[in-house]
């Protein structure tokens, strides 16, 4: 009975939740995909399997784990239970001082001028899951959730420190934990703290939140589960943008507080809270032989049976725009005179899903000449407002095959169709062959190709605030991307072709459109990180171009440049990287930004960017603390006052940032 407490706990919490549905089809599914694991439960599990340490950029070969960090691993959940760990780098300097979630090496993100604000990527990306959102991605980068939530293992207690301080109280504080409480079990938490009130009126942003995560395998390792609570709440102040933009191009006040905006009262303010259970068995034995360079040992068996996974998850996420102020609100599509705004919406969504699936991390490792995965996924998201609410049920099945044609060709083949109501015939079509070159693999190639069909996220087609109101009967927009690229001894080089039918976007008012042609968007990308000596140089570069840029605007050219030097001081003791960063975006008609539904949309009345935004910084380690002093937006001033990147929201002055990454083992 002790063995079997954890899946039998877990499966009446399922089929209770279940129960309060009020719905026979998803309760008698969710109790099917939670009978399973205890079906199979004499049966052996799962090995979780040792991940590649990623390339820092500080080396050319792959890097060791330091004695530190040597039983550290972490690894995020997949509904296929194909966990690959990851091994924690605690030795590495470079990009420690990119700390903001857009500030991730090959990412560019326009954004309000202040850390947590809304944002917007510059490089094209199709989004192809469907989504009932009660808003757009603007805020995503900065939100917990469920498929970015690490799991840590570690033999010992472990735990990280991340602290950040910068000009106008900007504060940033997150705290991981992990610990084994005995074999088998263990326990993790993060929680975060962050804090930015900007340089001008009313531009405050205020994040928490944690996710709390269990992991439990029997001591034969015939069974696991996984388990996270996640509860995440963000504030954002909204100012509106800058009244008169001349009086920030022009330099006319140079105390920033002083500069009128646009709202008085306004903000935005958002909450998720959930939970996600995962439990998984498989159908045979693990056979072993030699163990890799870290200690880990490795299969052998070229065909794995598989293994049963079933995953539930549950979170309520809830949107509040409020206007307390009784001045008058100019919005791009009306205008509200003299009138309070408190506009609430909310979507509470289930999912139970059930896959059979041998698929392992690394295909490359020729372990597998054959790995397969096929599941099916239900879907119940119910969304509501002050006046109405709307139900929404789908069923998905889905499937990815994946091996090897020969000793160095591999390929990857997946698919899903939605069934059920709004989302209903959607589908997605995917494949992918790459192939190795060189006696060391030292050269790869791929291609890959997409053909899908996806409605709009239904925030396109109906919605209710104060300041408006549509329903929309947009068709569903059909898609076809294709991408070839070469891998260097580390230089990436791709190109990558889209056409879309049907697109759908928010116009000059704000308000949604649906465009009855194509659209097609071609993009090119370079990707490097070069050592010579003890220098480091990193950057990425894309070219992009849009077929119509009435419906579509994006940068011509898009880059990020990094250079850096090493050198170790005081016999060793402290390591030492000084180096600047350089960001940068062509011209471009970018979006303007709407608070009232938190979302970006077209302009046409004036061009941003052309213009380099230059850190300075310094990177040092001692022992387990890494530190670093960037100087950001070195440049301010120097080359005018346009620096902008959305119309209105004028980019951070020059400012200093410090932050420490500390890590304890006890």
């Amino acid at each position: 009975m002790k063995t079997i407490g954890f899946p039998i706990l877990g499966t009446f919490a399922i089929l209770m939740i279940n129960i309060s549905l009020h719905h026979r089809f998803a309760f008698w599914l969710a109790s099917l995909f939670a009978a399973f694991p205890l079906l199979l439960f004499s049966q052996e599990d799962i090995q979780m399997h040792e991940g590649e340490i990623p390339q820092t950029g500080e080396n050319t070969q792959k890097e060791k784990a330091s004695p530190d960090s040597a039983y550290v691993r972490y690894f995020y959940p997949d509904t296929q239970g194909s966990y690959k760990l990851n091994p924690v780098a605690s030795a590495s300097l470079y990009h420690l001082q990119d700390y903001d979630a857009i500030q991730q090496p090959n990412s560019m993100y326009a954004n309000l001028g202040n850390t947590g604000s809304a944002c917007l990527p510059l490089i094209f990306s199709l989004n192809t899951i469907p989504s009932f959102d009660i808003w757009l991605k603007s805020f995503k980068p900065y939100e917990l959730s469920f498929d970015s939530n690490k799991f840590y293992i570690s033999d010992s207690p472990y735990t990280r420190l991340n602290y950040m301080m910068g000009s106008a109280k900007e504060q940033r504080l997150e705290v991981i934990h992990s610990q084994q409480i005995r074999k088998g079990f263990s326990l993790g938490v993060n929680a975060r703290f962050a804090n930015a009130p900007g340089i001008y009126e009313r531009q405050r942003t205020y994040y928490t939140g944690m996710t709390a995560n269990v992991c439990y395998k029997t001591p034969g390792n015939r069974y696991g589960v996984l388990a996270t609570y996640l509860n995440d709440r963000f504030k954002v102040y909204e100012n509106g943008g800058l009244k008169y933009d001349s009086v920030f191009t022009d330099d006319v006040e140079s105390k920033r507080k002083a500069i009128l905006m646009n709202y008085d009262d306004a903000m935005n303010r958002h909450k998720t809270s959930g939970f996600m259970v995962q439990q998984y068995v498989n159908l045979q034995k693990t056979k072993l032989r030699e163990t890799d360079s870290l200690g880990q040992p490795v299969k052998t068996r070229r065909f794995d049976a598989g293994r049963f996974v079933h995953t539930f998850r549950y979170y309520r996420s809830s949107a509040v725009f409020e206007n307390l102020a009784n001045d008058t609100i100019i919005l791009p599509s009306t205008v509200l005179i003299s009138k309070q705004i408190f506009d609430t919406s909310a979507l509470v969504h289930f999912e139970n899903s059930f896959v059979y699936s041998n698929i392992e991390p690394d295909t490359s490792s020729k372990v597998f000449p054959l790995q397969y995965t096929f599941g099916i996924r239900q879907q119940h998201d119910r969304l509501f407002n002050d006046t109405a609410s709307r139900t929404f049920n789908h069923i998905v099945p889905f499937g990815t095959l994946r091996g090897i044609i020969a000793g160095k060709t591999f390929f990857t083949a997946s698919g899903r169709i939605f069934l059920g109501d709004y989302n209903n015939g959607d589908f997605d079509l995917s494949g992918e062959f790459y192939q190795f070159i060189g006696k060391k693999n030292e050269y790869r190639l791929w291609v890959a190709a997409s053909n899908g069909l996806i409605h709009p996220d239904y925030y396109y087609q109906h919605y209710v605030s104060a300041g408006y109101y549509w329903n929309n009967d947009f068709k569903a927009q059909g898609y076809q991307t294709g991408t070839a690229g070469i891998d260097i001894k580390g230089i990436i080089l791709a190109a990558s072709i889209s056409r879309i039918s049907n697109f759908v976007y928010l116009d000059k008012k704000s308000l949604p459109a649906q465009l009855t042609d194509g659209i097609g968007i071609l993009s090119f990308n370079v990707n490097k990180d070069f050592r010579l000596g003890r220098w480091i140089i990193g950057g990425f570069g894309t070219w992009q171009q849009v077929t119509d840029e009435s419906v579509l605007t994006l940068p011509s050219i898009t880059a990020r440049l990094t250079i850096c030097y090493n050198i170790n001081l005081f016999r060793n003791v402290l390591k030492t990287q000084a180096g600047i960063n350089v960001l940068y975006n062509s011209s471009y008609y970018a979006n303007a930004y709407n608070p009232a539904i938190r979302s970006f949309y077209l302009q046409d009345q004036e061009k941003f960017g052309n213009y380099p935004y230059g850190d300075v910084f310094l990177n040092f380690k001692v022992k387990r603390a890494r530190i670093f002093v960037k100087y950001q937006h070195a440049n301010a001033g120097l080359l005018g006052y346009t620096y902008m990147m959305v119309p209105g929201y004028p980019q951070v002055d020059a400012a200093f940032k410090f932050g420490v990454n500390w890590v304890f083992f006890d």
